[in-house]
């Protein structure tokens, strides 16, 4: 398990920076529309979409939080952690 709470925590990591850089690409485009724009319902679209894409973002982090959680209890169990420090003495499974 602690391996895989390692790859989620990166898996997600990557997710959240690129969601991030796609959110302020959008956020120009939609900047850039609601200024050109006269119309109540259209602006409430646009608006709605900032939320729609920022709440998005916001779950993405908080499962990365979780998995940041996850991996650290996982780290910290007895026999991950004899298992380290086997693998630190001998340098690997395989060289026994």
């Amino acid at each position: 398990m602690k391996n895989y709470y390692k790859e989620r925590v990166e898996i997600l990591t990557e997710q959240v920076e690129l969601a991030k850089r796609g959110l302020v690409e959008k956020m120009q485009q939609n900047g850039i529309a609601m200024s050109n724009t006269r119309d109540f319902d259209e602006m409430c679209v646009n608006l709605e979409r900032v939320r729609v894409s920022v709440a998005a973002i916001k779950d993405l982090e908080q499962s990365l939080e979780y998995a940041k959680k996850q991996y650290k209890e996982e780290c910290e169990k007895p026999e991950n952690k004899r298992a380290e420090a086997l693998e630190t003495l001998y340098g690997g499974k395989d060289n026994g």
